[in-house]
């Protein structure tokens, strides 16, 4: 009412003040009255809330073994491929939302108390890189940062190597005799492991 006083208490009504009280973490519990300029009191208003504005800790985000390819095995029949994230020091609660690559998923207990949760995402092309991201977002709407990861697929085996003498030594230089056993391996793919 224009010309009235007005009044907080945050202790259940026993004292009362004109400074509007600052939220605190956690439960707020907060009366506000009025007293007009003839000295009429009003009933008081209530607000019950619970200020939370501590985000979650990042989760992990694991793609398919973590080695940073996605090979055959790891593709299922649905041309889908496994993201682990992990909830450990999170502080993820039971409700909280989980969103990988935009997709929603609602926490449970058992996902809690597991400490991680895996979700199928699309497998990229061959030779294409996939990227995720996965964070948590508790009750209050306070997301967390983000939990990334990357892996290229590539399902297609390389060629075979080859095998050729460094000194073919003998009357013709193609006819495999040589004074000189040392030879090079060519045709290998960069990052590969050559086995003999």
């Amino acid at each position: 009412e224009e010309g009235a006083t007005v009044e907080y208490s945050t202790d259940g009504g026993t004292s009362w003040s004109e400074e509007a009280p600052t939220a605190q973490q956690g439960d707020n519990a907060i009366l506000v009255r009025q007293t007009d300029a003839a000295g009429n009191t009003s009933d008081s208003g209530e607000l019950n809330y619970t200020l939370d504005s501590t985000a979650p800790n990042a989760p992990s985000a694991t793609l398919a073994d973590g080695d940073g390819f996605i090979t055959t095995d790891e593709i299922d029949g649905s041309n889908q491929v496994a993201v682990t994230v992990g909830l450990a020091n999170t502080n993820a609660a039971a409700g909280d939302t989980l969103t990988v690559n935009g997709t929603d998923t609602v926490l449970t207990q058992a996902q809690i108390e597991s400490g991680e949760v895996s979700i199928s995402v699309a497998a990229p092309n061959e030779g294409e890189n996939l990227a995720v991201t996965a964070t948590v977002t508790d009750a209050a709407g306070n997301p967390s940062g983000e939990g990334r990861a990357e892996a290229q697929r590539d399902t297609t085996a390389p060629d075979a190597p080859t095998l050729t003498l460094d000194n073919d030594s003998g009357s013709s230089d193609s006819d495999g005799v040589t004074r000189d056993g040392s030879y090079s391996v060519g045709n290998v793919e960069e990052g590969a492991t050559v086995e003999y």
